[in-house]
């Protein structure tokens, strides 16, 4: 989630950027334990990828991060 009055600046940032915000979001759930996948809000791995992504972006763009999907499957 980006504030309307950033998404300009977010998008010519992000497009330099989004291979490196790729990798990070997928190491972050490559690394998390079983707890933090099966908690229905996903409340530590949305603020460990809001966190990294505001990093790589070299500034504070995101406010929040939502999942429009998320499927877990045990095997």
């Amino acid at each position: 989630m980006v504030p309307a009055e950033k998404a300009e600046e977010f998008k010519h940032i992000y497009e330099a950027k989004k291979n490196r915000v790729r990798d990070n979001v997928m190491a972050i759930i490559r690394s998390a334990e079983m707890n933090d996948l099966t908690d229905p809000g996903l409340g530590l791995i949305k603020r460990k990828i809001l966190e990294t992504t505001n990093k790589a972006l070299g500034k504070p763009m995101l406010e929040g991060v939502m999942f429009a999907e998320f499927t877990f499957l045990e095997q």
